[in-house]
């Protein structure tokens, strides 16, 4: 994902580097028969005109960049086990934020047949999620109602504490049921101000501004404060 930003980054770049052009401009002349006749043509833009919005556009899409590439839970993420087969069904299982860390985290489930990959409905699923360094284990119901994508069972729990973990998934369904169980690694979670979209929306707030006057209006108003002083120098 992050290569394929840093490529229309730079896909932008140039077409707002290139120089700019009017829309196609109406004049009418005079011929040599006395008939007036119109013409179109396009003219060149002033690049310091053209400059400013330029450098503004690429600094918002840089910011909105920034803004989409941070961690968010929801439904998906890494995928933890895939087609793992329980009688008639299939189970792949996902997890997020991608990596693991203390806080709120997310187990989605999708649960299809296997003949057709169909979503299976009215399934009953558990999650068991126990500490590998000792510690009790703590149940959860893995539900449609918890998933934001309602082709998910989703469960969102807290984990506190850094370490590996085992979770279990007990799926019971109509025609068929068993479990599947993996490993993970539970990283200790970086200050939650620096992954809060009020902090980015502010940053965005005070960036924006600043960026229009380093890249555009203030380069703007220096020269246009030159002209008039050096006018005004003149004889």
């Amino acid at each position: 994902m992050q290569g394929n930003h840093r490529q229309w980054i730079f896909r932008l770049w140039g077409l707002l580097s290139a120089p700019g052009q009017n829309p196609l401009c109406r004049t009418t002349k005079q011929n040599p028969h006395n008939q007036t006749v119109e013409t179109f043509s396009s003219s060149p833009v002033s690049s310091d005109r053209m400059q400013p919005p330029r450098r503004l556009i690429l600094a918002l899409t840089v910011l909105f960049t920034i803004l989409i590439s941070q961690p968010a839970v929801a439904n998906g993420g890494q995928v933890r086990v895939a087609n793992h087969p329980i009688g008639q069904y299939e189970v792949t299982v996902f997890t997020s934020p991608v990596p693991l860390q203390t806080g709120t985290v997310d187990v989605s489930v999708l649960l299809q047949r296997r003949e057709d990959k169909a979503i299976v409905e009215n399934a009953e699923i558990i999650l068991t999620i126990t500490p590998l360094n000792g510690g009790s284990s703590q149940k959860y119901p893995v539900t449609r109602e918890q998933a934001t994508n309602k082709l998910y069972y989703a469960a969102e729990f807290s984990i506190d504490q850094p370490g590996a973990y085992r979770i279990e998934l007990a799926v019971r369904a109509p025609e068929g049921a068993g479990s599947v169980a993996f490993d993970v690694t539970v990283e200790r979670a970086t200050s939650s101000l620096w992954r809060s979209w009020w902090l980015w929306g502010a940053v965005a707030v005070t960036t924006i501004p600043l960026l229009w006057w380093l890249f555009g209006g203030g380069s703007r108003n220096t020269r246009t404060t030159s002209s008039t002083q050096a006018r005004k120098g003149r004889p």
